[in-house]
């Protein structure tokens, strides 16, 4: 993962994003948030039949869902042309949103969602 991201790190330099990619980005982010809802609830749907906790488990589980290693490297690997250059600014993009938007609310979104098991300030 470290070399990855490192890779990663260095392949930004090259994308250069336009209008078109921007908005691109901003409806591929809530489409693979809702993606990843189904894939959490179809995955866990034995689990559900038995115990249902009001969907606080599909919540964490989609929120938490930190992806885009594996996207960005796939657009990594493709030819230079201009799928590479749509697709490489909006894995980017969604990287960078589930990196810093998910990643720093995920305390809060547990905390919303299992009140009662989080310690409070003392």
């Amino acid at each position: 993962n470290v070399l990855l991201f490192m890779l990663i790190g260095f392949e930004i330099l090259e994308v250069t994003p336009h209008l078109f990619t921007v908005l691109a980005t901003l409806a591929v982010i809530p489409l693979s948030v809702a993606v990843r809802v189904l894939s959490v609830l179809f995955s866990t749907l034995p689990v559900h039949f038995r115990q249902w906790e009001r969907g606080r488990v599909l919540g964490i589980l989609t929120w938490g869902g930190l992806r885009g290693g594996i996207s960005v490297s796939l657009a990594l690997g493709l030819p230079p042309g201009n799928l590479r250059d749509l697709l490489l600014p909006v894995c980017y993009g969604v990287v960078v949103f589930t990196i810093i938007v998910q990643g720093l609310t995920m305390e809060r979104v547990a905390r919303r969602l299992y009140p009662s098991s989080t310690p409070g300030p003392q």
